[in-house]
């Protein structure tokens, strides 16, 4: 494709189309360039690609994508409506000057563009190593001369200089989670994964709402990095207010804005829902890098192929450069630690995959790589920090309900530890509660079972699960103290009884959320 070509309506001139590379963020910079400048819906009309596949019926952007141009993926990006054809674009907002809005030495000003991502990458690269260490990466964030302005704003709190109280961003958490291979640096496909996902920020000039708890937004989950409802909502519709702009001033060469339109409220719950793959009520960078990129059969899970074909840790090295000495990260079978070495990992001995595949079903969910991801210090276990930090929805289990009390106590005297083996049953239910939601396309809170009818649920003594103590007036209320559900003798139960375990504070957790009232009872059956 070249820019001299005259473009039409219905076909696009083309030069010697070129297919995508092995590489699966290779997109080809100067075609990409020229489909920029067409409408996305025509991209298929191109004279070149139809020649280069043979193709000759009609194909949407997010089909042209998916199924012929993978590795041009992160250069485009869908609103997820409407769900039969999905709205796609690739310009940037004030598309015909942007480029001239760039100052010398800083990053690009055609935010959307990613045929200048890899400048913008050696802008900051001043080592030359071809990977951004963590000093390099935070002037992404934090250097004012360099930042793009919504970054530095968010990192700033709005203010021309750094505010710890009023940041909405914390630039060390950006690093991390971007790093999605955890080896201490950035690599330019984790560049531009980085920049795919930060596209709302920089087209709405905006960032997500400010927490109701009076927390700064840096020091809360996700270290303010992640798309909210309302930034979601209002990201669809400054886009289509962008597309519909350009679009019209552009018809004479090829762009049509008669199926823009913006989302009905019942197709923003969904399309938010379909990307918060944990039900957090937020959408991280692993998250969007999951769902658009890792997941490519868009099954909801990643087979060995897959996590293999992505970025993720796909070696043994140790990691002691940047963190302390935890040979855990690879095993050659599951609960045997290899030690410390550079032996390559692959789709053969899948020694990263089954760390990942926590439940042992030969694919892996989002819930179990988030594990992993938010596992910082390598150590195996999820600390309450961790828990926190890495923004696990606390509505489908509470940390005192799946906790393992072997571990050491945090700063309010709690247990501080989330084995495996104790995130192996907080994921069946997750499973279930996020279906729940999916199923209604909204929150499970919205359909609340009445409080006048009571559910009796069974509960049978089997530590650490559930637990279950007969005990004196004056041991129900020692039990309670320290968060056990006591119940005195009643007409369902003639015993007085309390109740705690993962099982019994997943259900308590659940039917406060839901309204419902719900009295546990001692199932005596066998062990």
């Amino acid at each position: 494709w070249f820019v001299g070509c005259l473009v039409l309506s219905v076909q696009i001139c083309s030069a010697a189309f070129q297919k995508c590379s092995t590489n699966p963020l290779d997109c080809p910079a100067s075609q990409w360039k020229a489909s920029i400048a067409s409408f996305p819906d025509s991209w298929y009309l191109d004279a070149g690609f139809q020649a280069a596949f043979g193709v000759s019926s009609a194909l949407s952007a997010s089909e042209y994508l998916a199924d012929y141009m993978p590795c041009c993926k992160h250069c485009a990006w869908s609103l997820g409506y409407p769900k039969a054809v999905p709205i796609v674009f690739s310009i940037s907002p004030s598309q015909d000057t942007c480029a001239s809005l760039t100052i010398a030495g800083s990053l690009n000003q055609c935010y959307l563009d990613c045929t200048v991502w890899p400048t913008d990458f050696s802008l900051l690269d001043k080592d030359g190593s071809s990977f951004l260490d963590e000093s390099e990466f935070l002037n992404f964030v934090t250097n004012p001369q360099v930042a793009l302005p919504q970054m530095y704003y968010l990192y700033s709190g709005g203010r021309s200089t750094y505010s710890s109280s009023k940041s909405k961003l914390d630039p060390h958490t950006v690093m991390y989670t971007s790093d999605l291979n955890k080896d201490g640096a950035i690599s330019l496909s984790e560049w531009f994964i980085v920049r795919h996902f930060t596209a709302p920020i920089l087209v709405t000039r905006s960032g997500p709402s400010n927490p109701t708890n009076n927390q700064a937004l840096a020091a809360g989950p996700l270290g303010g990095f992640f798309m909210d409802r309302t930034l979601s909502n209002v990201w669809q519709t400054k886009v289509i207010l962008m597309l519909m702009e350009y679009y019209v001033s552009h018809s004479s060469q090829g762009f049509k804005s008669l199926n823009l339109r913006e989302p009905k409220s019942s197709e923003q719950t969904s399309v938010f829902q379909q990307a918060d793959l944990d039900g957090s009520g937020r959408i991280s960078l692993e998250e969007h890098y999951y769902r658009v990129f890792a997941d490519q059969d868009g099954d909801g899970s990643l087979n060995v192929s897959e996590y293999y074909a992505g970025l993720y840790r796909k070696t043994c090295a140790s990691n002691c450069a940047s963190k302390a000495c935890v040979c855990t990260q690879c095993k050659a079978t599951r609960g045997v630690p290899t030690a410390c070495s550079s032996v390559a990992d692959s789709a053969s001995t899948k020694k990263n995959f089954v760390l990942h595949d926590i439940d042992e079903d030969n694919k892996i969910a989002f819930v179990e790589r988030k594990f992993i991801a938010a596992d910082s210090d390598l150590d195996g276990i999820l600390s309450w920090d961790e828990w926190t930090t890495a923004d696990f929805a606390q509505d489908y289990s509470p940390w005192q309900g799946s906790m393992n009390c072997s571990g050491s106590a945090n700063s309010t005297g709690a247990c501080n530890a989330m084995t495996r083996a104790a995130y192996k049953q907080y994921l069946s239910y997750h499973y279930c509660s996020l279906q729940a939601m999916r199923l209604y396309s909204t929150f499970s809170s919205s359909y609340p079972l009445s409080s006048t009818c009571t559910i009796v649920l069974k509960v049978r003594h089997q530590p650490p699960f559930a637990l279950v103590n007969t005990t004196s007036a004056a041991g129900m209320n020692e039990l309670s103290a320290a968060g056990w559900s006591c119940y005195p003798p009643d007409d369902v139960d003639a015993v007085g009884r309390c109740y705690d375990g993962l099982g019994v504070r997943m259900v308590a957790a659940a039917a406060e959320r839901l309204g419902w009232s719900v009295r546990p009872v001692l199932d005596a059956g066998p062990a």
